[in-house]
């Protein structure tokens, strides 16, 4: 069996089951990725040979589940640009953003975007047609962003609570490390601004000091949810907002655009189940104030205990 299926030996326990019980269970398929395999002439196979979803599977059945299932292109105008690739395998691509590059299209035929490059990418690699990638980082942030290359494996990585760690320059200094827990809405309903408000959604914050900055404190920042502009409202909340944030009132002298940055992602490789540790530096930092850490990516791998 090639890259292109996922296998399943069947044990004792699984025998007798329905194969859509399997794809629920086992695979944690959701409903089109299901319909997906069903529409495939090669979606589904038992010991090599093509079944249905009703077909009742049997103890050393190999079940085997295609991957890579055909799929319409995307719509986005594709535009060859400089990317950098922090990491990428069967599953994933992993891309350092820079500043002031959205992740999609603003308007029709629009290719100044993120999407528009890794597609042209893509379409060079004859990889996939589709833009799909997991969690958002807004315009103006910094960091890594992580592509799923298949429906499913977007789907997968989605179920998992992705581990993240923010760098952030606040203005002023703070001296401890603390929690912040301040519901967050919308400031009205035709204002892109987000507000602390008793009637917001829930919204927790972790914040660390990691160093004084030329009077500012930067901050290690890692979050219990995942609320619109959490980071850049949660500082202005507590009197110490985003150096370059303009919509949250941050300081615009040195910085023009929000200073935060994406710096740690890890996940389980879906396919593998290896746990990848990715961390991309906050170059746009080190390059202002001359810092002397390394710039370079790192990228670490966590075999298994089992597969």
């Amino acid at each position: 069996m090639n890259n292109n299926y996922l296998t399943l030996t069947i044990t004792k326990d699984l025998a007798n089951q329905k194969i859509r019980e399997i794809l629920t269970d086992q695979f944690k398929l959701s409903q089109k990725g299901i319909t997906r395999l069903k529409q495939s002439p090669h979606g589904i196979l038992i010991n090599g040979h093509r079944v249905t979803v009703r077909h009742k599977v049997q103890t050393n059945d190999v079940l085997a589940i295609l991957v890579n299932v055909p799929e319409t292109p995307s719509t986005i105008v594709p535009r060859m640009m400089k990317l950098t690739i922090v990491y990428e395998d069967e599953a994933v691509l992993a891309l350092d953003k820079p500043a002031h590059l959205p992740l999609y299209p603003r308007f029709q035929n629009d290719d100044q975007n993120l999407a528009s490059g890794v597609l042209a990418y893509f379409a060079h690699q004859q990889g996939p047609k589709v833009f799909r990638p997991v969690g958002r980082l807004d315009k103006n942030t910094s960091g890594l962003v992580l592509i799923a290359k298949t429906a499913d494996v977007q789907h997968w990585l989605s179920l998992q609570q992705l581990e993240k760690t923010y760098l952030a320059l606040a203005g002023g200094m703070i001296t401890h490390e603390g929690k912040i827990e301040a519901p967050i809405g919308r400031y009205t309903s035709t204002d892109k601004r987000r507000v602390v408000m008793p009637e917001g959604k829930y919204a927790c914050t972790f914040y660390q000091p990691v160093a004084e900055i030329c009077g500012n404190t930067l901050l290690k920042l890692s979050l219990a949810t995942g609320r619109t502009h959490q980071i850049r409202i949660h500082c202005q909340f507590i009197g110490h907002p985003l150096l370059g944030d303009d919509l949250y009132g941050g300081d615009c002298t040195l910085w023009h655009r929000q200073a935060l940055h994406l710096e740690k992602l890890s996940f389980i490789q879906p396919l593998t189940k290896e746990k990848i540790s990715l961390q991309q530096p906050f170059t746009e930092l080190i390059e202002k104030y001359h810092l002397t850490q390394s710039s370079e990516p790192v990228v670490h791998k966590d075999k298994p205990s089992s597969l």
